[in-house]
């Protein structure tokens, strides 16, 4: 969606949105999920602090995703975070890394950080509403494999974890 012509307002934005899913499944296609980046451009239209638009616009989101039949992912960069003295790595973001974060713990069904680090990159579930989806605290680590372009699954050493993600040649495979 063109914010320069719809705008940052997140009632507009999920009113194209809304067309945009009924044309596609008009078209026989089925959406399962709709990504809005970021977070802190977007607006109510109202005069409010920090965590009344964020509770806000996640009361929207939320209302949108059940009517819809879609899930709504939501990017939500962290203000700047602050370094460890001894070690100079940047502290792991969380739902309180936001503005507006308690709105973000509170309402949101499930959450998770995205943290890169010494080449790595950190997945970290930090809720999940329904147990069978997962474990909150969960940490899942990858390495970019920049020949494939695919993010590799590795532990806390960065040594490659074995599984199907082994065969890097997936661009040879797509018809």
């Amino acid at each position: 969606i063109n914010i320069n012509t719809v705008g940052g307002k997140v009632e507009n934005l999920l009113l194209k949105s809304a067309s945009w899913v009924q044309e596609q499944r008009k078209a026989g296609n089925n959406p399962k999920y709709i990504v809005m980046d970021p977070f802190n451009m977007l607006s109510t239209g109202a005069k409010v602090s920090g965590y009344e638009k964020a509770e806000e616009i996640l009361r929207q989101l939320t209302h949108f995703s059940h009517q819809m039949d879609i899930m709504v992912i939501l990017i939500a960069h962290p203000f700047k975070m602050k370094k460890d003295e001894k070690t100079g790595e940047y502290e792991i973001p969380d739902f309180y890394s936001v503005k507006g974060s308690s709105a973000f713990f509170e309402m949101s069904y499930h959450g998770m950080t995205i943290y890169r680090t010494n080449g790595m990159v950190l997945v970290r579930i930090l809720k999940v509403k329904q147990n069978n989806l997962g474990d909150a605290g969960s940490d899942v680590w990858f390495l970019y494999d920049k020949q494939s372009g695919r993010y590799i699954p590795c532990d806390e050493e960065g040594l490659e974890i074995a599984g199907d993600h082994r065969d890097k040649n997936w661009l040879n495979k797509i018809k």
